[in-house]
């Protein structure tokens, strides 16, 4: 007989002043678009760069900042969840930088080595669930 599991379900809690946000981490989710949300992010942010040594119109600097802005919200609700994220941006009362300098790292620091120690466990299940059959021939 053989027994299905399931994988276990990651529970990360962060508190916004008196209120305690629940972050379940969907890791199909999280695994399948993360690589992507994370080099939109610095995509946009090397492009906010080049514009601000060029001393570009104000105009086009900040269309590109508008752009970064929303590749990091993009990346909070992939972690976070809609709601979470907008109860994040409420909390910080849209101001960005405060936000982004309190959130990331816990992202970096927290989030990303879950992922990444998720990735490699699935990585390695695979290797072994499809590992040649060596019965015959050798």
């Amino acid at each position: 007989m053989r027994e299905l599991k399931r994988s276990s379900k990651v529970v990360e809690e962060i508190k916004l002043g008196d209120k305690t946000l629940k972050i379940n981490l969907n890791f199909d989710d999280i695994l399948n678009n993360y690589r992507k949300t994370q080099l939109e992010i610095v995509k946009a942010e090397q492009e906010v760069r080049r514009l601000q040594t060029e001393g570009v119109q104000k105009e086009k600097l900040s269309e590109s900042i508008t752009i970064y802005g929303e590749s990091i919200i993009a990346m909070f609700k992939l972690v976070f969840g809609e709601e979470n994220t907008a109860d994040i941006l409420e909390f910080y009362e849209d101001n960005y930088t405060e936000m982004a300098q309190e959130v990331i790292p816990f992202i970096t620091e927290v989030i990303s080595p879950k992922i990444q120690e998720v990735a490699k466990e699935r990585k390695s299940k695979l290797k072994q669930k499809y590992k040649p059959n060596r019965k015959f021939g050798r």
